[in-house]
């Protein structure tokens, strides 16, 4: 099931010009909507890098007479979110540059909207017609799933939970068809655009979701493109995504974390090295392909904890309460349970960190799986328990 909190956005991609600018510059977003009623309050995220890390900054504006307008200081190329409540479909991506601009946006059909003031705006209606219908349709199939997703977890009867469940299963396969087939897309307009401040953009995205595209394959890309794409901003928040993530493949040492677990105890990923092999389990009580792999789970862990297995559940659950319920009532408290997140007031706002688990390992899709051997090496991303599989990857 992919791991979502759904927002129905648009995504906005700040390019500057080939001479390139060491200071901070002016952008201005003037926007006309209409389906959307006068009051609605509307957020413009963008990626800003300051001290040398990168953070989201939130801009907010309130429609007046159907229109709005945002402003804000850019250091280079960055990606930026505008949400609109009740927006029917998320817009893939515009690319707009330091400037005044206008947009033109229908909230009922926003993916067809007009942008004026941007040099480079042009350049991207290749790509939004060949994402358009993929985008919408994924939208559409991601909001159903999590009204069933809420639903099932509200249900007392399991046989109920256990039909919820496998249509939702059902579901998220499309999903992955989906995203494997958006990826493509992305995939070969990068490799076909190399002085493009979009195909910077376009391989950050997929060093970020963890696709079938495989990170080496990412950064022969990335490898190829400008001098001057690379050392614009957004080509250097790409190479940033791309090594983040080859730092979670297999091959390399596990990046170390901290947790308190479900029963108080701090949990350190670097307290077994040198000692055991440590399965990963990242989970969330509301995933129901998740729940039906509890049982294998629980078989793998009795069967090989006596020699040296340790395993760790981290959870994607927001909701506290039901996360400590399901633990209970599928009878895992054997071995620490731990929240992908962060505790709030620990929380750093930079866009690389170490808040969320599933994001420092690279994961967007549960139930996941990391295996890492004695010397904290990871061994194997697995989607799936295969016992046979980890039981040959501990022989060596």
């Amino acid at each position: 099931m992919t791991k979502f909190y759904v927002y129905v956005c648009l995504g906005l991609v700040l390019c500057f010009s080939a001479q390139g600018r060491s200071k901070d510059s002016l952008f201005i977003l003037d926007g006309k909507i209409t389906g959307a009623k006068d009051g609605t309050k509307i957020e413009l995220f963008y990626r800003t890098f300051k001290d040398g890390k990168w953070y989201k900054t939130l801009r907010s504006a309130v429609i007046n007479n159907g229109r709005f307008s945002f402003s804000g200081k850019i250091g280079g190329a960055t990606a930026a979110n505008l949400c609109v409540p009740n927006q029917n479909a998320p817009l893939e991506v515009i690319y707009i540059e330091p400037c005044r601009m206008e947009l033109e946006i229908d909230n009922n059909t926003p993916y067809f909207y007009k942008l004026s003031g941007s040099k480079i705006g042009n350049e991207s209606l290749e790509l939004r017609q060949k994402l358009m219908k993929l985008v919408k349709m994924k939208s559409q199939k991601l909001t159903a799933m999590e009204k069933l997703a809420k639903e099932m977890h509200s249900l007392k009867d399991d046989s109920n939970r256990d039909s919820l469940s496998n249509i939702l299963r059902t579901e998220g396969n499309k999903i992955k068809l989906m995203n494997t087939a958006i990826d493509s897309i992305r995939w070969n307009y990068a490799r076909s655009h190399k002085n493009s401040c979009i195909a910077a953009d376009l391989l950050f995205v997929l060093a970020q979701d963890n696709g079938l595209i495989g990170i080496h394959k990412i950064k022969n890309v990335y490898d190829s493109l400008t001098d001057e794409v690379k050392s614009s901003l957004i080509g250097k928040l790409a190479l940033q995504a791309i090594e983040r993530r080859t730092s979670s493949m297999v091959g390399n040492i596990a990046p170390d974390f901290s947790r308190i677990s479900s029963s108080g105890d701090t949990v350190r990923l670097s307290d077994y090295k040198n000692k055991n092999y440590v399965l990963l389990d990242f989970w969330a009580s509301w995933c129901g392909p998740c729940l039906n792999e509890i049982p294998k789970v629980k078989q793998l862990y009795n069967k090989y904890k006596a020699d040296g297995l340790v395993l760790i559940s981290i959870s994607s659950d927001d909701n506290r309460a039901a996360w400590l319920k399901d633990i209970d009532k599928n009878g895992m408290n054997e071995w620490p349970q731990i929240l992908s997140q962060i505790n709030d007031h620990e929380r750093d706002d930079s866009l690389f960190n170490n808040n969320d688990l599933c994001e420092l390992y690279s994961f967007d899709f549960l139930p996941s799986y990391l295996l890492l051997d004695k010397d904290g090496k990871i061994v194997a991303r697995l989607g799936h328990i295969n016992e046979e599989e980890i039981k040959q990857l501990m022989k060596k």
